[in-house]
C-alpha cells in the first residue's frame, strides 16, 4: 500500500492526463426589451362627445401662419424677414381632464444644404424647427417660450419655459408624430405628456410642469421652414400601440371650446391708443389685451418680442432698447434690420379677419400718421376707432401700476439678495477650503507626530532589556492605545461641529418682502427704465401732437380717462409744459442773429486795432519820455557835479585863508611874548631900593605907555579888519556869482516843469475820473484815448460774453416765434449756446459751478427771471454796441476795487473753453491782431523794422496788452519787459506779434 503521499501525487498525474482542450462559446447577445407600455387601451365612452370641430382659430394664430380651409394644413410666409420666424397655431378645444391626442405630419421641410451657416446670426439659419404639445389660453402663440406651454421639438428636445431638455428622437420630413395628453386620474401616467413617431414611443411620459396642472391644455403646434398638417381625428394616421382617442372625439365634459363672437356688422375693429409718452402708455395695452383676448397687438415692441421668441440673436440682447416705441432692432441681419417684417404685418393684417390694435406712440398723437395707418385698414372691412387715454387715470389702472412698480421693486430686491446669498456663499466656500487646508495640514502634522512616536517606541523598546516582564509591556500598549483613542474621539467631534456648522448653512432664506413708499404710491404712472421716446425724437414732434378726431376717417372716438375737452385741455396744458422744460431740437439760427453776430464781430474787429494803435502811440511816447529824464538825469548829474567842484574849491580857499589867519596870529603871540620877557629881565636887574621911588614915576610912565600900546593895538586892529572887509568882498563875489547860477539854474528848472505840465496837460487826461455811462466816444475820450485802453483778455472775453447771451436771447424769441415760448430757460443755456455759436458752453471754463453763475458774472446785461428764463437787459435793437465796452469797463474798475479791498472772490477764473482759439464760424474771443502793412512791419514801430524781429528808433518788441516800449529798438522777444506768465488755455486766447515769442506757460 502507497503512502498517502505518493498517492495523492499519482492521482495528480493522472488527472494531468485526462485534461482536453476547452470549447471557447460565443458570447450570448443581450436582446434589450422594449419598456413595458403601462398605457392601456381606451374603454368605450358612453359619454356625449363635443360636437365643435376642432380647428385653428384665426386670433389664435400668428399673422404669418396661411391655413388652409379644410385639412388644418398650415404653412408660414417664406419672403423677407418675417420667414425667421416662428409660426404658431393653437386649436379652438382644450382638454380638461381623461387621455387623448393629436397628430401632425411634416408635408414639406425647407432646410438649406448650408443650414448650418448662420449668415452671421445664430438664429437665422434656413433650418426647420417643429415644436408639438399643449399650452393653456392664455399663452404665447410660439409654444414653449413661457411657463404656460410645453411642447416636443423636432430636434428630439423638450421644451418648457424657455429651457430645453433633451428626452427622445428626432422628427423630419414625413414623419407622422402624435403627442398624447394623460390627465385620466385612473392610468399610471396621470399628468404626463408623451411623443410618438410613427405609431412607436418616441421618448417615456414626461411629467408636466406644476404650473400646467390643473389647467385646460389646448393643442398646439410651431414651426419654421416647414409645412404642417394637423389631424385632430376621429381616426390616427398611424395607430399607436394602445387604443387612444383623439381630441375631435374627446367627451364634451372633459373638454372646453375657444370662441370668439363675430362682430354684429360683420366689420373687425382697427383700435388707435393714443396716449402721451411715459403716461402709462404700454402698461394701459397690456392691460387691455389681457381683457380683449381676440385683439392682436400690432407694433415694433411686438415685432421684437416675435424675434425673441424665435431665438433670433440680438447684438446688445433684447433688455437694451432705445426706447419702447420705436426700439433699434440691430440683428445684423439685412433681412430684419430693413423694415420688411413691418412692412409684411401691415400687408397681411388687413386680410385677417381679427381685431387688430395698432400701438404707434408719437404716430397716434400726429394727425398725418394717424390717417397714413387708416390707410391700410379700409372702412369697409374695419371699424375705425380712436381709444383717447389722456388725462388722469382710473382707480383700476393706478391699482394696476401700483402693482407694476411693486413687482418690479420686488425683483430689483430679489435679485439683490441673490447677488448678496451668492456673495455670502463663495465666502464661506473661501473659509472652508481654508479649514480644509487647515486641517489637512494638521491632520498631516498629526501624521508625523504618530510617526515620529511610534519609532521612538520602537526605539524604546528595542533598548529594553530582554528580561522586561510582559506587564510592562503591556501597559506601554494600552497607554497607546489610550492616546489614539482620545485623538479619534477629538477627530470626531471636530467632524461633527463641522458637519452641524454646514448645516446650519445650508437653511435657505427667503428674499425680503418689499413695500412702495409714501411717495411712490403717490406715483400716478410707473417710471420704466426705457422711455416711450427717444429725446430727440420727443423734442422735435411733440409740438405737433393732437388728439384724433372723426373728420381724420375714425368711426368712434373712445375716451379711457378724461373726456372730450377736459382731454384737450389737458393735452395743450402738457404741451405747454414742454415747451417751457424741453429745448427745441430744430432750431436753426435765423438771418437777425448772422447779420447780428456779423455786426459784432467787424465791431470788436476795430476795437482791437484801435486799442492797437493807441498802445503803440503810448510805447513811443513812453519812449521819447524816457529818453528825456535820461537827458535831465544826464544834465542834472553834471550840473551836481559842477557845484560840488566850486564848493569843495571854495571850502580848500576858506580853510587856506583860515589857516594864514591862525599862522600870523601865532606868530603874532609869539613875538609878543618874546618881548614881554626881554622887558622882564631889565626890571629884574634895577635895584630894590629905587623900586619904590621909581613907582609913582613907572605909574606915570605906564599909563604913557599904556597910551601908546592901546595906540598899536587900535592900529593892529584897524589892519586886521582892513584885511576881513578885503576877505569878505572876495567871499560875496563868490556868492554873488553862486547865487547868479543857481538862479540860473532854478529858472532852468522852472522852464522845464513848465514845459512839462504843458505836455503833460495836452497829452493826458484824468481817466479813473472819467464817467464811463457819460463818455459819447468810446474810441476817444480825451487825448485820443479809448475807453477800453486797460481792457485785458478776460475783460475781452467777458465782453464778447455780454454780447453773446445778449444776442441768443433775443434771437431765440424771433426763431422760435411763439408765444408760449417767452425765453430760453436757465438749464437749457449751453445746449443752445452749442446751436447758436457751435462751441460748448462750461461753467467750469468761467470758474463757476453752474450756468446760474455765468449770468452772474454778466448780471449787469443778462438775468434770470423768477420762471428760470434767460432775460436781456438791452434791446434787441441798438444803434451802437458801445454799451457792452461800457459795461465791461464799469465791471473791470469795480472788480479791480474789491481786489485792492482784499476780496480775492472778485478775481476772475477763466479757464479752458473760455479762452480758446479762434472759432472757426463766429468772432475770435482772442485780441485782434493786425495784418502786416507798408509802415508797420513785423510789429516793430518805427522807421523801418530790421529783419522782423526788432525796430529803429521803435517800441521794444510790441506787447499788445500795455508793455512799455523804449527808444531803442529790443532784440529779443520784448527785451526789457516782464514776460507775463499765464495758463496754456489763457494763452491760447492771446494773439503774439508775427516774429514774437508768445507768452511763457504756467506749467
Amino acid at each position: 500500500m502507497a503512502p498517502p503521499e505518493k498517492k495523492q501525487k499519482t492521482g495528480e498525474e493522472d488527472k494531468t492526463e485526462e485534461v482536453k482542450p476547452k470549447i471557447i462559446e460565443p458570447p450570448k447577445i443581450k436582446i434589450v426589451e422594449p419598456p413595458k407600455e403601462h398605457e392601456t387601451d381606451a374603454p368605450a365612452c358612453t359619454k356625449p362627445q363635443n360636437k365643435e370641430s376642432v380647428t385653428f382659430l384665426t386670433p389664435d394664430t400668428t399673422l404669418n401662419v396661411m391655413r388652409s380651409d379644410k385639412g388644418n394644413i398650415l404653412m408660414s410666409l417664406k419672403d423677407g424677414g418675417i420667414k425667421h420666424l416662428y409660426a404658431g397655431a393653437r386649436a379652438s378645444v382644450g382638454i380638461t381632464k381623461g387621455r387623448y391626442m393629436f397628430e401632425v405630419k411634416v408635408l414639406e421641410s425647407l432646410s438649406s444644404p448650408d443650414a448650418s451657416n448662420t449668415t452671421g446670426n445664430r438664429g437665422v439659419a434656413l433650418k426647420t424647427s417643429i415644436r408639438v404639445g399643449f399650452s393653456t389660453a392664455s399663452s404665447s402663440l410660439i409654444l414653449g417660450v413661457g411657463d404656460e406651454g410645453i411642447g416636443f421639438e423636432s430636434d428630439g428636445s423638450m421644451f418648457h419655459d424657455k429651457k430645453r431638455t433633451t428626452v427622445g428622437t428626432k422628427f423630419t420630413r414625413d414623419s407622422v408624430v402624435a403627442v398624447v395628453l394623460n390627465l385620466d386620474k385612473e392610468s399610471p401616467n396621470f399628468k404626463t405628456i408623451s411623443l410618438f413617431k410613427d405609431g412607436r414611443r418616441a421618448c417615456p411620459p414626461q411629467p408636466l410642469p406644476e404650473s400646467l396642472r390643473g389647467k385646460t391644455l389646448f393643442p398646439h403646434v410651431s414651426f419654421k421652414h416647414a409645412t404642417l398638417h394637423a389631424n385632430f381625428g376621429p381616426a390616427p394616421h398611424c395607430p399607436l400601440p394602445f387604443t387612444c382617442r383623439m381630441v375631435q372625439d374627446a367627451a364634451k365634459a372633459d373638454t372646453t371650446v375657444t370662441k370668439y363672437d363675430a362682430p354684429a356688422d360683420g366689420k373687425y375693429s382697427i383700435v388707435l391708443p393714443t396716449s402721451l409718452p411715459d403716461e402709462g402708455t404700454f402698461d394701459w395695452l397690456d392691460m387691455f389685451l389681457e381683457k380683449n383676448r381676440s385683439y392682436m397687438e400690432l407694433s415694433d415692441r411686438m415685432i421684437l418680442n416675435w424675434a425673441e421668441h424665435s431665438g433670433i440673436w440680438r447684438t446688445k440682447g433684447y433688455a437694451a432698447k432705445t426706447c419702447n416705441d420705436k426700439p433699434d432692432m440691430s440683428f445684423q441681419v439685412a433681412e430684419l434690420d430693413d423694415d420688411s417684417i413691418r412692412k409684411s404685418v401691415y400687408a397681411i393684417a388687413p386680410l385677417q379677419a381679427r381685431n387688430f390694435v395698432a400701438m404707434e406712440v408719437k404716430g397716434n398723437l400726429m394727425e398725418d400718421e394717424r390717417k397714413e395707418l387708416l390707410a391700410h385698414f379700409p372702412a369697409c372691412v374695419f371699424k375705425r376707432i380712436a381709444w383717447i387715454v389722456v388725462g388722469g387715470p382710473t382707480a383700476e389702472f393706478k391699482k394696476h401700476s401700483q402693482q407694476l412698480m411693486l413687482k418690479q421693486k420686488q425683483d430689483v430686491a430679489d435679485k439683490a439678495f441673490v447677488l448678496q446669498r451668492l456673495e455670502e456663499k463663495r465666502k464661506k466656500m473661501i473659509a472652508k477650503r481654508q479649514k480644509e487646508l487647515e486641517k489637512a495640514k494638521k491632520k498631516a502634522e498629526k501624521e508625523v507626530e504618530k510617526e515620529r512616536k511610534r519609532l521612538e517606541h520602537e526605539a524604546k523598546k528595542n533598548a529594553v532589556e530582554e528580561k522586561q516582564e510582559g506587564e510592562d509591556k503591556e501597559g506601554d500598549q494600552e497607554e497607546n492605545k489610550d492616546d489614539e483613542e482620545k485623538e479619534k474621539e477629538k477627530d470626531e467631534e471636530e467632524e461633527k461641529d463641522e458637519e452641524e456648522e454646514e448645516e446650519e448653512e445650508e437653511k435657505e432664506e427667503q428674499p425680503p418682502k418689499v413695500e412702495l413708499t409714501d411717495e411712490e404710491k403717490k406715483l400716478t404712472f410707473m417710471k420704466h427704465e426705457v422711455t416711450d421716446l427717444m429725446p430727440s425724437v420727443l423734442n422735435s414732434s411733440y409740438t405737433k401732437f393732437t388728439l384724433p378726431s372723426k373728420s381724420e376717417g375714425f368711426d368712434e372716438l373712445k375716451y379711457e380717462w378724461a373726456k372730450n375737452n377736459k382731454a384737450d385741455e389737458y393735452l395743450k396744458k402738457w404741451i405747454l409744459e414742454r415747451k417751457l422744460s424741453m429745448p427745441v431740437e430744430d432750431l436753426q439760427p435765423s438771418a437777425w442773429f448772422n447779420q447780428q453776430w456779423a455786426k459784432f464781430q467787424q465791431t470788436t474787429k476795430s476795437w482791437h486795432i484801435k486799442v492797437g494803435e493807441y498802445k503803440a502811440l503810448m510805447a513811443r511816447k513812453a519812449a521819447d519820455k524816457a529818453a528825456k529824464e535820461a537827458m535831465k538825469r544826464a544834465a542834472a548829474e553834471r550840473k551836481a557835479a559842477e557845484k560840488k567842484a566850486k564848493e569843495e574849491a571854495k571850502k580848500a580857499k576858506a580853510e587856506a585863508r583860515k589857516a594864514a589867519l591862525e599862522a600870523k596870529k601865532a606868530a603874532e603871540e609869539a613875538a609878543k611874548a618874546a618881548q614881554e620877557q626881554t622887558e622882564g629881565s631889565e626890571k629884574n636887574d634895577d635895584d630894590a631900593e629905587g623900586e619904590k621911588k621909581e613907582a609913582d614915576s613907572e605909574k606915570k610912565e605906564g599909563e604913557g605907555d599904556n597910551k601908546h600900546d592901546e595906540k598899536d593895538k587900535k592900529d593892529g586892529e584897524d589892519e586886521k579888519k582892513g584885511e576881513d572887509a578885503k576877505a569878505m568882498e572876495v567871499d560875496k563875489e563868490g556868492e554873488k556869482e553862486e547865487d547868479q547860477e543857481d538862479e540860473e539854474e532854478k529858472e532852468e528848472e522852472e522852464e522845464e516843469e513848465q514845459e512839462e505840465k504843458e505836455e503833460e496837460q495836452e497829452e493826458t487826461i484824468d481817466f479813473d475820473a472819467i464817467d464811463v455811462f457819460g463818455a459819447e466816444d468810446i474810441l476817444n475820450v480825451g487825448s485820443n484815448t479809448p475807453l477800453f485802453k486797460d481792457f485785458e483778455f478776460e475783460d475781452w472775453v467777458m465782453l464778447s460774453l455780454r454780447c453773446e447771451l445778449h444776442l441768443m436771447v433775443h434771437a431765440f424769441r424771433k426763431d422760435v416765434d411763439d408765444p408760449d415760448r417767452l425765453g430760453i430757460r436757465l438749464e437749457h443755456l449751453a445746449y443752445y449756446y452749442s446751436r447758436y455759436f457751435r462751441e460748448t458752453l462750461n461753467p467750469k471754463d468761467y470758474g463757476v459751478e453752474d450756468f446760474k453763475g455765468i449770468v452772474d458774472l454778466v448780471s449787469d446785461s443778462i438775468r434770470v427771471t423768477a420762471d428760470s428764463l434767460l432775460q436781456s437787459k438791452l434791446d434787441s435793437e441798438m444803434e451802437t454796441l458801445s454799451v457792452f465796452v461800457k459795461l465791461t469797463e464799469e465791471a473791470r474798475r469795480h472788480r479791480g476795487l474789491c481786489i485792492a479791498l482784499g476780496d480775492d472772490d472778485a478775481k476772475l477764473k477763466l479757464s479752458g473753453g473760455a479762452v480758446q482759439g479762434q472759432r472757426s464760424q463766429h468772432a475770435p474771443r482772442k485780441p485782434y491782431h493786425q495784418p502786416r502793412h507798408k509802415g508797420f512791419q513785423q510789429q516793430s514801430f518805427g522807421k523801418v523794422g530790421q529783419k522782423g524781429h526788432h525796430g529803429s528808433k521803435g517800441g521794444h518788441g510790441f506787447a499788445p496788452y500795455g508793455a512799455n516800449g523804449g527808444k531803442a529798438g529790443g532784440k529779443g522777444p520784448w527785451k526789457g519787459v516782464q514776460q507775463p506768465v499765464v495758463s496754456a488755455p489763457f494763452a491760447a486766447r492771446i494773439v503774439a506779434p508775427h516774429g514774437r515769442t508768445p507768452m511763457v506757460l504756467a506749467s
